[in-house]
């Protein structure tokens, strides 16, 4: 209303309403994001990522697949064929990490962006420029975008703990298989340690053989105790993720209305902006570089790799 934007409004009880509990609002986001912006860089240091993390398992699977691959195993082309779907679906679950930290990032501009015009209409009410109704629209529509938002951002969260699921699942069925033939090469070995001849010192390749299909089955099950690790690691932070989304999502769909001076909420929201523009560099400058750089050095590994095959 025109009225409510003349001096002394305030005292117009049509003009008076409440200011829309901006300050909770911006809390609550600064500490979802910051949560987020932890969990995505890993709990490997904050020079690492999910996304590095999961590319870390994918090289190291693809050198153990090469050394299967030409071994003795009686299993050998059963659990190089599951050691080839495993690094194909780690690279896929890779981008998908990727793409969640490019969607937050995203969202982390788009919330700078809605709490520097939220502090504009606040700057607004307490200039007299507009009323405290007008304010209040403004509030709903900030909380509609970040709504919003927070949809996508959950879309893409699902999409990628979806795939460490399937990849979770992976790693169990190697670990059967692996268990599997390393039963049998115990049991065959045990026998060829007892013939006599093996006794006198005969048999030494073939126990030579034995001995380094479980040196190798016995990296294989480290390995796999790593890459559970990191996987595990990967679908708790993405869960906790998942979860802050959904808290935040629930708080932002409930506006609520707190007597406090216009004064105090923009302190509060230009302290939430700082907070979030601080997010937002340690989100950027963590893991992305070094993925990239770890791309290519495993691109190199696969041209030596099928270098090594065709010389074989």
């Amino acid at each position: 209303m025109i009225i409510c934007k003349f001096p002394l409004s305030s005292h117009i009880p049509l003009c008076h309403a409440p200011i829309p509990d901006f300050s909770r609002l911006v809390d609550r986001q600064v500490e979802t994001y910051e949560q987020i912006m932890d969990q995505q860089l890993s709990y490997n240091g904050p020079s690492s990522s999910l996304a590095l993390d999961i590319k870390k398992a994918e090289l190291a699977t693809a050198d153990l697949r090469t050394l299967i691959k030409y071994s003795s195993l009686v299993t050998v082309s059963e659990l190089a064929n599951r050691l080839t779907l495993f690094v194909d679906k780690a690279r896929s679950v890779g981008r998908d990490l990727q793409i969640l930290q490019a969607r937050t990032r995203r969202s982390l501009n788009n919330l700078i962006t809605y709490n520097i015009f939220a502090l504009k209409a606040l700057e607004d009410v307490r200039d007299k420029k507009i009323s405290a109704k007008e304010l209040a629209g403004a509030y709903n529509q900030m909380m509609s975008l970040i709504e919003n938002d927070l949809k996508r951002m959950i879309l893409v969260g699902q999409d990628a703990l979806g795939s460490l699921a399937d990849l979770d699942e992976m790693l169990i069925a190697i670990h059967d298989l692996a268990t599997h033939e390393s039963a049998y090469q115990n049991k065959e070995l045990n026998k060829l340690l007892a013939e006599l001849w093996t006794i006198f010192g005969g048999n030494r390749v073939r126990k030579q053989l034995f001995e380094e299909n479980l040196e190798l089955l016995k990296n294989l099950d480290k390995h796999r105790r790593t890459a559970v690790s990191q996987i595990q690691t990967t679908l708790y932070s993405l869960t906790s993720f998942q979860l802050d989304m959904e808290e935040l999502r629930e708080q932002v769909s409930r506006p609520s209305i707190i007597e406090m001076p216009v004064e105090v909420h923009i302190e509060s929201i230009g302290k939430g902006i700082e907070r979030l523009r601080n997010s937002k560099v340690a989100l950027k400058s963590g893991g992305d570089t070094k993925i990239s750089k770890l791309i290519d050095s495993s691109n190199e590994n696969n041209d030596n790799n099928v270098a090594k095959e065709m010389t074989i």
